[in-house]
């Protein structure tokens, strides 16, 4: 009976869910409001969409998908690194086989999913759910932050100056925010939103450092595959690539920060096509925008098959 009486009343409950409802509400109707945007944009410039040349120069597309692709294996091998660092034995191939086959599912709206088939995936190899989501809420940090230093330096781009010295001064910032202090506040945010404790990082600052600059290199990949596509286009030579590049990250960071469409679909691309506007056309950078999520998404299909599928396998069978 005392423990009855010290029972939380369950009345909390019914109203968590409510607002669960209401935002999944508010989240669907933000997303249909992007779908519809694109629908009407798409429509307003379709005489021009149709006139422009969609042929791509077979070399440079090649390239980009190459840069894709290791963008993609970079990321998982960078998971892998993280969860040895926090004291998990995951060998390098099965951890990149796991991050490759979890990723997909991340196109399912809610955002979370692919952390749900992470834990599935990664405790055939021992590794326990505690483990899995604190490596990738610091994956998730490095990534975001890494791709931030690299994408705000469009901005004095944009203004003339040289992507490069600000994407070093971004850098040394973004170190800053490694400090444990801020990474402890960082992860306590992520305990809340996840709805799940996520344990504390017994990182040392070097080895974050050098994460950060792992993840620094990730993203220029990213943006690469985006600038050589640009070229494969036809839109843009190798003087603008540090631009390009720059841009792609910056509108990934816009993406992913939005939380309205799985992966960042359509609001990525109306970022990233409102960023190209000062280097080509409306039409031409809607169109290379789509041609990019079309190719990057393919060299995802093809990791996967190709490299994820098997490691795991053979993870699995050792």
């Amino acid at each position: 009976m005392a423990d009855d009486l010290l029972a939380p009343p369950k009345w909390p409950v019914p109203r968590r869910g409510g607002a669960r409802w209401l935002r999944l509400v508010l989240k669907g109707s933000l997303a249909a409001a992007v779908v519809l945007f694109w629908a009407l944009f798409i429509r307003r410039n379709w005489d021009a969409l149709t006139t422009i040349d969609w042929s791509l120069e077979p070399l440079w597309t090649v390239a980009a998908l190459v840069a894709f692709g290791l963008y993609y294996l970079a990321q998982g091998a960078g998971w892998s690194m993280i969860a040895r660092a926090t004291g998990h034995q995951l060998r390098m191939s099965p951890g990149i086989g796991i991050w490759l086959l979890s990723m997909p599912a991340r196109y399912v709206p809610g955002n979370l999913w692919h952390i749900a088939a992470r834990i599935s995936l990664a405790s055939g190899q021992g590794m326990p759910p505690g483990g899995v989501v604190l490596s990738s809420t610091v994956e998730q940090m490095l990534m975001v932050l890494s791709a931030a230093c690299l994408g705000l330096a469009w901005i004095p781009s944009w203004m003339g100056a040289s992507v490069l010295p600000w994407s070093a001064v971004l850098f040394l910032g973004c170190l800053i925010g490694l400090q444990p202090p801020v990474l402890r506040r960082a992860l306590a945010m992520a305990s809340r939103v996840s709805g799940r404790r996520v344990g504390g990082v017994n990182l040392r600052y070097r080895h974050m450092a050098l994460l950060m600059a792992w993840y620094m290199l990730v993203n220029s990949m990213n943006g690469l595959g985006f600038a050589l596509l640009s070229t494969a286009a036809g839109r843009a030579g190798p003087d603008l690539w540090p631009s390009l590049a720059s841009a792609y990250c910056l509108a990934y960071v816009v993406g992913y920060v939005s939380f309205l469409t799985p992966s960042g679909i359509g609001v990525r691309e109306a970022a990233l096509a409102s960023m190209l506007g000062i280097y080509m056309s409306t039409p031409a950078a809607l169109a290379l925008t789509l041609l990019a999520r079309l190719l990057s998404t393919g060299a995802e299909a093809l990791a996967v098959s190709a490299f994820g599928l098997p490691s795991w396998l053979r993870g699995r069978a050792a």
